[in-house]
């Protein structure tokens, strides 16, 4: 699956074995995180296209179109705010 990240014009190629947080470190892109769990909310992104879903829910706050990095999985081609 492809990530296009808006703000830098790059596309990444991720793989459904990391989570998305991992294929933006694999890539030289470091966002803010801290917990890698879904409890803090410190990873959150927005979503402009595509789809991810959970494993369980997290626990931080989200508003719509924001996800996780940490701690989903994505479903489709994603293009993020990043």
């Amino acid at each position: 699956m492809q990530i296009k990240l808006l703000h830098s014009q790059v596309t990444l190629e991720h793989t459904g074995k990391n989570s998305l947080l991992e294929t933006l470190e694999k890539n030289g892109f470091y966002p803010e995180y801290q917990c890698r769990m879904g409890f803090c909310g410190s990873c959150r992104v927005k979503i402009t296209n595509g789809s991810v879903s959970y494993l369980q829910p997290p626990l931080a706050m989200l508003q719509e179109r924001e996800i996780l990095t940490c701690c989903c999985q994505v479903e489709e081609d994603l293009e993020l705010e990043f």
